[in-house]
């Protein structure tokens, strides 16, 4: 699929979102941490000179689950407010539209309105297990807006709730989202005819999780559509992690018992979901893979080309 906007560049092509986004349309140049280093000021200019988008799908980002978050705390502030900033400033004094993926772990870590719309994305202080993170994000919101006040810039942000998929980090624990691990550990305990696996927490706080391929066909339509402003890109499911094993375990069919080990700790934020109407106003009716349909696909990708 073709766009009149004009060229389309993507930060974060061989992340989880990016690949999602390729496959969907290669038409976009998708540049990766092999590509450019991004946090570099000079080189970052360098390379966005050299295909001057009309458009940047700002993916890339420092990520990665609880405790990854939890232990290194500055190199997730400090590289993520270099990649944003230098991004944010290109487009700003270039003219170029940008499409920014920010996420629902920004909103506070208490709030008396669920779901959050998008005017709560600053309502009070994040969950404290993924602060860093959610402080660099939050950041970048303010500079898109003092940009957009000062310079004119057109900006699209999306709170994306948690993504998963068949293109994300299989490979190393500390960067893959809970969905991803719980694939990975359920499979492999099956394979090991392990008759017991344990994750960590309670398993009562309740997470969204979409299929990333779902959230490359928002950027899509946000592309076709010409759409600027800032919205929550959710699913309608909010369901317990308990219950988020539960239908992964019997899509692997493993027969084997979960349990938590009741830390509390781990649980992060008991609740953060958010509410896509906003969205939905927008492109129109748009229907989201349920988690099970979403698992299933995912699963069948990764043993297809395994």
């Amino acid at each position: 699929m073709k766009t009149s906007i004009g060229k389309i560049l993507v930060t974060g092509g061989s992340g989880l979102l990016g690949k999602s986004l390729k496959n969907k349309n290669n038409n976009f140049v998708y540049l990766s941490s092999n590509d450019v280093d991004l946090t570099d000021t000079f080189q970052t200019k360098q390379i966005l000179d050299l295909y001057s988008p009309s458009t940047i799908i700002h993916l890339a980002a420092r990520v990665g689950g609880i405790k990854d978050n939890m232990e290194n705390p500055y190199d997730f502030i400090l590289t993520n407010n270099l990649l944003n900033t230098n991004i944010i400033k290109y487009c700003t004094e270039n003219k170029v539209k940008l499409i920014f993926a920010s996420s629902t772990c920004i909103y506070p870590k208490i709030s008396k309105d669920y779901p959050f719309t998008e005017e709560f994305v600053d309502a009070g202080e994040p969950e404290p297990t993924n602060n860093s993170y959610a402080y660099a994000k939050r950041f970048a919101g303010y500079m898109m807006r003092a940009a957009k006040k000062q310079y004119g810039l057109d900006y699209c942000t999306l709170y994306f709730c948690n993504l998963y998929g068949e293109y994300d980090n299989f490979k190393n624990d500390t960067k893959s989202h809970l969905v991803t691990s719980l694939i990975k550990k359920m499979h492999h305990a099956k394979l090991n005819n392990n008759d017991k696996i344990t994750l960590l927490g309670t398993g009562s706080p309740l997470r969204q999780f979409m299929y990333a391929g779902d959230a490359a066909n928002i950027i899509q339509y946000i592309i076709d559509k010409n759409i600027s402003g800032e919205y929550n890109v959710t699913t309608n499911e909010n369901l317990p992690v308990k219950d988020i094993s539960t239908i992964i375990k019997q899509v692997i069919c493993y027969n084997g018992i979960i349990e938590f080990n009741g830390l509390e700790y781990f649980n992060g934020v008991h609740r953060k979901d958010a509410s896509s109407k906003k969205l939905i106003d927008v492109i129109g009716n748009y229907k989201f893979l349920s988690l099970k349909d979403g698992v299933e696909k995912t699963y069948k990708n990764i043993m297809e080309n395994l």
